[in-house]
């Protein structure tokens, strides 16, 4: 029976159920002492059509791959936080993700998803698995469901639900209780048949699940596939491991060359990012610090031996051998400024003593020469110090008349263009960004004669009201209704996400939701029967 809203479980305040399947229900659950919100995953308290033995048995395991899973730490894995027993049902908490899973995202685009979507999932989900394969653990599961593509913007992908995830030595696992592990659809063969399993059936899950994000369904469901890309998948979906990529991550590259699409990055091991943050530590003022230098005597880095190639030639004095070691560096490579800077404060020194002389130097009884006015020593000085400051400080007269004409023959401020979406109503229209942001329209105007007054309506009716045109803002609102005509709406903004839309419905009745981003199908509004 599912949990209701408000009660309390292991500790754990169940705020809302996120879903429920063959093997338990998922909630999100307010933290027993911090300050957050959890994912918890309760299991029945005994499988169905199990004996006590294979209860117990199933008991044993889970404890021993949640404490598995919980090892993992990876950004591209759903953390687990913790696990036990609460009135003999078994529960597991990991993070909270708010966003959609890949099968989600299927059921909105039933004939697949678009290709550079598919590519970073494949990537981030490779990156995942060979982190996870590197430490010796494989998740066996890998599907749609248990992708995650997080609200904000850009989208992570994330892999979640290693609870049936076990070490590679164990080659039995749950087919010693006579159950066989992993969703039929996206199984490797070697799985289904109860034989020992290596990292190289994840690879065929992921196989499966690309194909499935291409086409709309796994194989097997008469879909066609691409032909520049189907070497690649045949090789991923061999019957025989060892016809398979031998990593997950071999298979993403190649998916991408394929495609003819820039590969995502993948995240680098722990240990390359350890080491890049240890060299690139920020400093106490908040900014990096300096990349350390190559020693001397050590080899460049590969990256810099095209530019050492193609370094213009230094020409020398005929007769003149060079230096015998590595040439000196070009100024690109910091040379010092020192001795430039010691030059211009000797060449400041001397001007001062020369002038300090021709001021205080004794002058004879016949200078200055008749006819000539006798400039003063005070002249001289004040001359040289305004050349060497700038011009002379004007009076206050001349200064606030001097200051009007620069205000007058300065350069105008360029002025921003207006929107010519714009209705002129109290409230400016809007123009967000596509950025994850949940709202609730509160009312549209597909009428050009009712535009301005449908608006001007819908902001009086529901204060903070902001309005936009379609067309003016996210893919995933519709620019056009069928007729061809433009599209205001009037919205309300209540947070971040589908979630956040999901919450605030039942406050604005008969009204729907969407999500500012650039992947939910403007087709499909966000509404109290599909939240």
């Amino acid at each position: 029976m599912p949990l209701a809203s408000g009660s309390v479980f292991a500790g754990y305040t169940i705020e809302r159920q996120l879903g429920a399947g063959g093997m338990g229900e998922v909630y999100l659950a307010k933290h027993p002492r911090l300050p957050r919100s959890d994912a918890l995953k309760v299991l029945p308290a005994s499988l169905p059509g199990s004996s006590t033995a294979s209860d117990d048995e199933f008991r044993r395991r889970f404890i021993r791959e949640a404490d598995l899973s919980a090892q993992l730490w990876h950004p591209g894995i759903v953390t687990v936080h913790d696990r036990g027993e609460f009135q003999g049902n078994l529960w597991i908490s990991m993070d909270f993700v708010p966003g959609t899973d890949a099968a989600e995202l299927l059921a909105i685009y039933p004939r697949g998803v678009k290709p550079a979507l598919v590519v970073q999932i494949a990537t981030e989900v490779a990156a995942a698995l060979d982190y996870a394969h590197g430490r010796g653990l494989l998740h066996r599961d890998v599907k749609p469901g248990n992708i995650m593509l997080t609200e904000s913007i850009p989208h992570r992908v994330m892999l979640m639900d290693f609870g049936i995830a076990r070490p590679a030595s164990d080659v039995a696992g749950l087919t010693s209780t006579g159950a066989v592990v992993g969703t039929m659809a996206y199984a490797a063969p070697e799985q289904l048949r109860g034989l020992p399993v290596d990292a190289r059936a994840d690879v065929f899950a992921l196989g499966c699940t690309v194909f499935a994000l291409l086409t709309g369904a796994p194989p097997g469901a008469g879909r066609e596939i691409p032909p520049a890309i189907r070497p690649v998948l045949d090789r991923a979906l061999a019957t025989e491991p060892g016809d398979r990529f031998n990593s997950c991550g071999e298979f993403a590259r190649e998916l991408s060359a394929a495609m003819d699409l820039p590969p995502t990055p993948e995240s680098p091991p722990p240990a390359a990012q350890t080491q890049h943050d240890a060299q690139h530590a920020p400093t106490l003022l908040g900014l990096p610090s300096v990349p350390p230098t190559n020693p001397q005597g050590t080899t460049p880095p590969a990256d810099n031996i095209s530019s050492a190639a193609t370094a213009p030639t230094v020409m020398q004095r005929p007769g003149y051998p060079g230096p015998a070691g590595p040439p000196p560096p070009s100024p690109s490579t910091g040379r010092s400024h020192t001795p430039l800077i010691i030059g211009l404060l000797a060449v400041l020194v001397i001007a001062v003593s020369v002038v300090a002389a021709a001021v205080l130097w004794p002058k004879s009884d016949d200078e200055p020469a008749a006819g000539e006015q006798n400039p003063g020593p005070q002249t001289s000085v004040t001359t040289i110090t305004q050349s060497a400051l700038g011009p002379a400080p004007l009076p206050p007269q001349q200064a606030e008349q001097s200051q009007r004409v620069q205000a007058t023959t300065s350069t105008p401020s360029v002025q921003q263009v207006p929107n010519a979406a714009d209705l002129g109503l109290s409230i400016p229209i809007s123009t967000p960004a596509c950025d994850g942001t949940g709202i609730i329209v509160v009312a549209n105007s597909t009428d050009p004669a009712g535009y301005r007054s449908d608006m001007a309506a819908a902001l009086d009716n529901y204060p903070g009201a902001r309005y936009l045109r379609t067309d003016q803002s996210c893919p995933s609102l519709r620019p056009r209704d069928d007729s061809g005509n433009l599209i205001y709406a009037a919205y309300v903004v209540v947070g971040q996400g589908r979630s956040a839309v999901c919450a605030a419905l039942p406050a604005y009745p008969g009204r729907y939701g969407k999500v500012l981003d650039t992947t939910s199908d403007p087709d499909i509004p966000i509404s109290p029967d599909n939240c």
